[in-house]
């Protein structure tokens, strides 16, 4: 494995910065991981105790990838059918925005400390999406015609705009924290939502 990962860094489709350790046939970085121009991952990490970016690699799915990150994971514009795989501990964002081919929330953390950012992906349902979300949760230009499956709380701002989404409910809305946004939707989608928190 030591050979594949050296590889890998000279070809700078894998940079590291910070140190490195294997255990168990998995690598564990104390620093930030960036991936480039892989389809998947011939290796398998660990915890990377920073922020993980596989942005724009083309990724099928997230095998392979951290089951613990202390920072970030950027995932933006991959072509993951749903999230198997997918990290259990993140201790900020997740961002996967751009991945035009996600229609399924299998896989999804339970619990997001940071921001879940599904911009331009696309979803028409929820299921699957994390019990509770620390951040904002962005859910703009999907396929969504309802909120059913919902996070239990969203600690910051919801982005629901350019769905198809006819109403929201006040459970919903109560779940909440910060300002919404629900423009681009049909019909009443804002009624119900106190003025003050509108964007």
């Amino acid at each position: 494995m030591i050979d594949k990962i050296k590889e890998l860094i000279k070809s700078k489709r894998l940079v590291i910065d910070g140190e490195y350790t294997i255990d168990d046939g998995k690598i564990n970085v104390k620093g930030n991981v960036k991936l480039r121009g892989l389809s998947y991952l011939p290796i398998s990490f660990g915890v990377v105790d920073g922020d993980f970016n596989c942005s724009f690699c083309g990724l099928l799915d997230m095998t392979g990838t951290p089951h613990t990150i202390t920072g970030n994971m950027e995932a933006q514009s991959n072509k993951f059918l749903n999230l198997s795989g997918c990290p259990e501990n993140i201790g900020g964002n997740l961002v996967l925005n751009g991945n035009r081919t996600l229609m399924n929330l299998s896989g999804c953390p339970k619990n997001i400390n940071g921001t879940l950012d599904l911009y331009g992906c696309n979803l028409a349902i929820l299921q699957g999406i994390a019990n509770t979300i620390g951040g904002n949760l962005i859910l703009g230009k999907n396929r969504l015609n309802g909120l059913g499956y919902f996070p239990n709380s969203v600690g910051g701002s919801l982005d629901i705009t350019d769905n198809y989404i006819v109403s929201m409910n006040d459970d919903i809305i109560k779940k909440v924290v910060g300002d919404i946004n629900s423009e681009g939707n049909p019909c009443n989608a804002a009624d119900g939502i106190e003025e003050n928190r509108l964007w």
